[in-house]
């Protein structure tokens, strides 16, 4: 017969097995933008679907391929449950091909353009999931096509690059997802695509320094709503003291 006890210490084991394998989990940007999608339009992803459309699942090998359903649906399923479309923001991250140049006012200007051409037209990004596709639009990017450098930013750039001259660089977006339509599809790049709508929380520019072999952030902007986890703890420590 089991005593009590013995069994309290089974049932916690098991527990923390189970919270250390969800917390091994990994979700990516795209698949939040995806759940970000179905959360904001009242719906419920369909799993199986998405995953038979997916590369892993279509060239996986045939004896595999139940396997990866599972795991897959279980990944999928436990991501979704767990993302709060109104905390949970979308990172993403691209690469972009840089310039500076003085403007006709004498101002040093950063210049990016996405290396994707279709991010330079219509300030989107395409997310897949199955045979379908999220336009996750976001309109304020076309304001970062030229960034005119404050005096305090000029000293780091003018390290990095000489003027004219292109660059690799990469662009990371943290965006809040706003509203989506579950009704019309918007016609995007030569195909229908659902529509998403989102505004940039935070946005910086990294320059990979090959002499360091360190990444360096050359300009980044935090939206005046937006605070990050330490902040949002620092504010409500404050709060409490009042």
């Amino acid at each position: 017969m089991y005593k009590p006890h013995a069994i309290v210490i089974v049932i916690i084991g098991l527990f923390s097995f189970i919270q250390t394998s969800f917390a091994q989990i990994t979700i990516t940007g795209e698949e939040k933008a995806v759940f970000a999608y179905f959360k904001l339009t009242n719906q419920i992803p369909d799993y199986e679907k998405w995953i038979k459309n997916s590369d892993p699942y279509i060239n996986g090998r045939k004896a595999e391929k139940s396997k990866i359903l599972t795991e897959e649906k279980e990944r999928l399923s436990w991501g979704f449950d767990q993302y709060n479309v109104e905390k949970d923001f979308i990172n993403l991250q691209r690469p972009i091909r840089l310039t500076t140049f003085i403007n006709q006012d004498g101002k040093r200007v950063i210049d990016t353009r996405f290396i994707d051409d279709r991010h330079n037209e219509t300030p989107y990004f395409p997310i897949s999931y199955g045979k379908e596709s999220i336009a996750f639009i976001v309109e304020e990017l076309v304001n970062y096509k030229q960034i005119e450098l404050k005096d305090e930013e000029i000293p780091k750039v003018k390290d990095y690059f000489y003027d004219s001259a292109p660059y690799e660089a990469m662009i990371n977006i943290r965006i809040r997802p706003i509203s989506a339509d579950a009704k019309n599809k918007l016609f995007v790049d030569y195909k229908d695509q659902w529509l998403m709508l989102g505004d940039i929380a935070y946005l910086k520019i990294e320059f990979r320094d090959e002499y360091k072999l360190e990444d360096v952030i050359v300009w980044d902007y935090n939206a005046p709503w937006y605070l990050d986890e330490s902040q949002k703890a620092l504010l409500e420590m404050f709060k409490s003291t009042e």
